[in-house]
């Protein structure tokens, strides 16, 4: 069992990202850092949809948990977890040229 093996996900370098990228490639970048959130069971129970310079956070119903989370009370907060990190864990949006607004709604 090799147990120094690298975490790949926490691997992310912005020098792998040109400053000439477009907008969509800075905020799929960006989101490196929201799948890094903490969801409840380690779900990961979110879905994101980049279309341009638009991005949807999405529930992801095929990871809820129904069983220990029948009313998806947990799935939500684990979504709103995934929002928060991309927010704060590295500034990311802005720091890729981005400012946005939260907006909440019901997703297809």
């Amino acid at each position: 069992m090799q147990t120094d093996a690298p975490d790949a996900a926490w691997d992310i370098d912005e020098n792998h990202l040109s400053p000439l990228a477009c907008a969509e490639a800075r905020l799929r970048f960006a989101l490196n850092y929201a799948v890094l959130a903490p969801s409840t069971h380690n779900s990961q129970p979110w879905r994101f949809i980049v279309d341009g310079d638009t991005v949807m956070l999405c529930a992801n119903r095929t990871r809820a948990l129904p069983v220990v989370d029948p009313f998806d009370r947990e799935l939500v907060i684990s979504c709103g977890a995934a929002l928060d990190a991309d927010q704060r864990y590295a500034t990311a949006p802005a720091q890729h040229g981005f400012v946005g607004s939260v907006w909440c709604a019901a997703c297809p």
